[in-house]
């Protein structure tokens, strides 16, 4: 197993990834919109990613459109 480089945290930018688990309908793709939308809200962004692996989250553009301008 090859070494970890650990280093001083500092400034610069990060991002982060999420997934979540549940079943169908349970509202897991308007949970993280939301969670991302407030993520970039208080990073101060104006874009979000979203990758659908699936399908038919075309639904919660609102809630990007709404709140990202």
């Amino acid at each position: 197993m090859a070494p970890v480089n650990w280093h001083v945290a500092g400034k610069d930018t990060k991002y982060c990834k999420f997934g979540n688990y549940g079943s169908q309908g349970s509202g897991k793709t308007t949970t993280m919109a939301w969670v991302a939308r407030l993520i970039a809200r208080l990073a101060e962004k104006k874009q979000v990613y979203m990758v659908d692996s699936e399908g038919g989250s075309d639904y919660v553009a609102n809630i990007f459109e709404a709140t990202m301008n």
